[in-house]
């Protein structure tokens, strides 16, 4: 349903790198009440055409309060089979009632 409120993960990942060069990550997970849709694909950018099968784009919203950066991801389930996974966080954009998250699927 639109508008309604979910569960959210938000994955916070830091990056350490070994003496050879390799990078891994560990997670810290806090979850958040907030809403994610799938965007709209009425309008390709040329760079993004036939990816959209491959790493959906959603928008989430999320409390003002959050702590969250661009490095983060978001997990998204217990939705929809669509819309359930782990995206990337593409931007953060700020309004008067909440922070609008632009996502971008991760490849599984």
């Amino acid at each position: 349903m639109r508008g309604a409120r979910h569960s959210l993960t938000v994955r916070q990942r830091t990056a350490t790198t070994d003496t050879e060069g390799r990078v891994s990550y560990s997670n810290s997970d806090s979850t958040v009440r907030g809403s994610v849709t799938m965007r709209g694909v009425g309008v390709l950018e040329p760079g993004e055409r036939g990816q959209f099968a491959q790493q959906p784009t959603c928008i989430a919203l999320v409390p003002l309060g959050t702590t969250i950066t661009d490095n983060d991801q978001i997990v998204v389930t217990g939705i929809d089979s669509t819309i359930n996974g782990t995206y990337d966080i593409e931007s953060i954009q700020y309004t008067r009632l909440h922070l609008r998250i632009a996502l971008r699927g991760v490849p599984s």
